[in-house]
């Protein structure tokens, strides 16, 4: 069978200085050569990754970077070597990146971690990240920092795009509920009213408590109706900021006498994107709701 070897030679010197001899030191270096290929895919499994996947020492200073790294943030392997991992976080972004690393050295991890970073061009990203802390196996030591990054940017607006698709059809409902069902069922009890005047008149009781059953019946569903139309539409139309739409909410459900709720919100909380202002709204009302039940 034929092996792979590492062969040292060394020449046998007589007294005379001549060459006697010669010693071969023949190695086998099968189990190397076959760690050397193990590496050698791992190294292209990395390189080939669209995946950002950075090295870092424990203080943030840039050790490795691939090829997905600089195909999401525009640095060439040759200029960003050596700097810190800090120049990818937006001048206006609060810097995360040291309290990340110090975690780290606590034994937290972090997985799916999503912040706002910048390319080399300025470009705004929101990425994806899985942070993690390669161990030196003598005495448990962090040897570096592995991050693994994904542009999600696009994804993310995509997501954005389907929450603003579904808060417009969730107004367009409330608004139909509100003017078209609420106004119909307005109708019918006035109309209801009017027949039991008219009943009233012709001296028929048991007619008269049946339509007040079914008036009072109409006047509930009535009630129902605003409240389903308002929990639809709640930031948008019926409040002018976030911080008083739940107050408002709040209020509905200290009405019920049920429960007691000691509120500490700013009434003035409200934010520019009325898309997150609404999402945050009806996860305080299903937090409501569920502590309610």
């Amino acid at each position: 069978r034929e092996i792979p070897i590492e062969c040292r030679i060394s020449p046998l010197i007589g007294d005379n200085g001549a060459i006697n001899g010669y010693v071969f030191v023949f190695n086998d270096i099968s189990e190397l050569l076959d760690g050397e290929e193990i590496s050698s895919r791992l190294i292209s499994i990395v390189e080939s990754s669209e995946d950002a996947i950075i090295g870092v020492t424990i203080d943030g200073k840039i050790i490795s970077w691939n090829k997905g790294a600089e195909q999401i943030f525009g640095y060439a392997e040759g200029e960003i070597i050596g700097k810190n991992i800090s120049i990818l976080v937006p001048p206006f972004y609060p810097n995360e990146i040291p309290g990340i690393l110090d975690g780290l050295k606590n034994g937290n991890t972090y997985d799916h971690y999503e912040a706002l970073r910048q390319t080399k061009n300025g470009d705004e990203i929101i990425v994806s990240m899985k942070i993690s802390a390669i161990i030196s196996p003598p005495d448990g030591s962090i040897r570096m920092v592995s991050i693994i990054a994904r542009n999600i940017t696009i994804r993310k607006k995509l997501e954005k795009e389907l929450l603003e698709i579904e808060d417009r059809e969730r107004n367009r409902i409330g608004q139909d509920i509100h003017d078209s069902l609420g106004q119909q069922l307005t109708g019918i009890s006035l109309k209801l009213k009017v027949v039991e005047n008219q009943i009233a008149k012709c001296n028929i009781p048991d007619l008269c408590v049946d339509l007040k059953e079914v008036s009072a019946l109409v006047k509930d569903a009535i009630h129902d109706t605003r409240k389903i139309a308002k929990g639809l539409i709640p930031v948008t139309l019926t409040s002018e900021s976030l911080g008083a739409a739940i107050l408002e909410l709040v209020s509905q459900y200290d009405q019920t006498g049920a429960i007691t709720i000691l509120p500490r919100i700013d009434e003035d909380i409200s934010l520019e994107d009325p898309v997150i202002a609404v999402q945050l709204y009806h996860i305080a009302q299903e937090a409501l709701t569920n502590a309610f039940k």
